[in-house]
């Protein structure tokens, strides 16, 4: 809803460093929502576009929201199906290389712990988490074990910046959740 939803979007693109967008209107951006998502600023050349400034991840994240228009129901689009059908085709971005992985349980720990956490998934570099208890979270913690960066997304939504592949550190903490 950062961008002012699925049907605000006309076309994704990224280069290096920035997500490159086309969209219906600009002013349906929220720009606190992106700071909050680990945008470092946006610019807006002219009333269409808008580039967010990601840092290296922008071509992943593209791809992200390629992946999550094409998943949209065509009736959710001002524009029609045809911006779900061309963003279906695109392939996804590469996953960077892997960083190293925190260790699970003091991760687990630093979100309050196994009842604290509800939901985990992972998303190209990116966990993102439910937690019963926002307040339980120790973002402090979190980043001196290695992470890029935290943000909150919504009433017990979070979203971790790893830097490197999601899945391991997320399949860790599932395993260690269900050992208690």
């Amino acid at each position: 809803m950062a961008l002012g939803g699925a049907g605000n979007i006309r076309t994704v693109d990224a280069c290096t460093t920035r997500l490159r967008l086309v969209l219906a209107d600009n002013r349906a951006v929220d720009e606190s929502a992106l700071t909050a998502l680990g945008s470092r600023g946006v610019v807006r050349p002219n009333a269409t576009a808008l580039q967010v400034v990601l840092g290296p991840v922008a071509d992943q994240v593209a791809g992200e929201i390629r992946k999550a228009l094409a998943r949209t129901p065509v009736g959710h689009l001002a524009t029609g199906g045809a911006l779900a059908v061309a963003v279906a085709a695109e392939e996804p971005a590469p996953v960077p290389a892997a960083a190293p992985l925190p260790d699970a349980a003091a991760v687990l720990a630093a979100l309050g712990g196994t009842a604290n956490v509800q939901a985990v998934e992972a998303r190209a570099t990116r966990l993102l988490l439910g937690v019963a208890d926002a307040a339980g979270v120790d973002e402090g913690r979190l980043l001196s074990l290695g992470l890029r960066g935290v943000a909150r997304v919504g009433s017990g939504r979070l979203h971790l910046l790893l830097g490197g592949p999601a899945a391991p550190l997320a399949d860790a903490l599932t395993h260690a959740m269900a050992r208690g």
